[in-house]
């Protein structure tokens, strides 16, 4: 038993919670109990054109049902631009960013679906001229320049085996894009870090750009966490539950009559 564990649930308020992330939620807790530590409760919304305060107030709701809680306050990474934009800045200044002008028709994908590195090579003279014409571009890491500068291999612990940054495809990941201060990524790394979190527990969907993730912590000089990808709730389908695709949500499933305790029991938690 560790009271040093620490991990998080981190939904964003874009959208209701669905089973999927019921099944993400009660494996966070779960972990946490059984380590003896900490599951701490972030809003995710670096997304303000997305972000709602009526979906923010259904994801408390929502947990509580389920029988969760979480130490107060809870972070919000609106509360906290001002950290993002450093951590950026200071990827900027070891000269490991670009700026990116692709629209969607133009973007270029390499063999794993990654972006292509169209803007990588782009010289300072095309860059003014896009700039001068008002083009704002999003900004990307140079991935390959990134590990490159690293002095020995990023290794972390993925599922329970070490993984190697090096020896996995590596993104050159939007940073800030043009409407948001921010990425995901670059976010939750900083939050991560801020918050000593100790272990990531969270779907597989996101187990592709760990390596990404973790390749900035190293370059920032931020903690490393254990990651664990636990599997995906799919449907008939086999496709995995989705906001975007009107997954019924956990306050759906309450308006019919389910309770908490059958909805934890549906998911393997007692």
């Amino acid at each position: 038993m560790s009271s040093t564990f620490k991990t998080r649930f981190a939904p964003s308020p874009n959208g209701y919670l669905h089973l999927g992330h019921a099944l993400s939620a009660l494996t966070v807790w779960r972990a946490a109990y059984d380590a003896g530590g900490t599951a701490l409760l972030r809003i995710d919304d670096i997304d303000q054109s997305r972000a709602r305060d009526e979906f923010e107030e259904a994801i408390f709701a929502d947990l509580h049902w389920l029988g969760l809680s979480w130490p107060q306050p809870v972070r919000k990474q609106s509360d906290h631009l001002k950290a993002y934009r450093a951590a950026l800045q200071a990827l900027t200044e070891k000269g490991l960013t670009y700026p990116c002008f692709c629209t969607r028709r133009d973007l270029k994908t390499d063999e794993y679906g990654h972006y292509a590195g169209t803007c990588r090579t782009l010289d300072a003279a095309v860059q003014t001229q896009h700039l001068n014409e008002g083009k704002k571009p999003a900004i990307r890491l140079n991935a390959a320049r990134a590990l490159a500068t690293l002095p020995k291999p990023a290794r972390y612990m993925d599922s329970g085996r070490m993984v190697s940054c090096g020896d996995q495809p590596l993104e050159d990941i939007i940073l800030a894009r043009r409407d948001i201060g921010g990425s995901y990524i670059l976010s939750c790394g900083v939050d991560d870090a801020a918050q000593g979190i100790t272990h990531v527990i969270r779907g597989q969907d996101i187990q592709a750009m760990t390596a990404t993730q973790v390749l900035l912590q190293h370059i920032l000089d931020l903690p490393t966490p254990v990651y664990v990808h636990h599997p995906l709730l799919t449907d008939a389908n086999q496709q995995k539950l989705s906001k975007s695709k009107g997954s019924k949500s956990l306050r759906d499933l309450r308006a019919e009559g389910q309770s908490a305790a059958e909805v934890r029991a549906r998911l393997g938690f007692s």
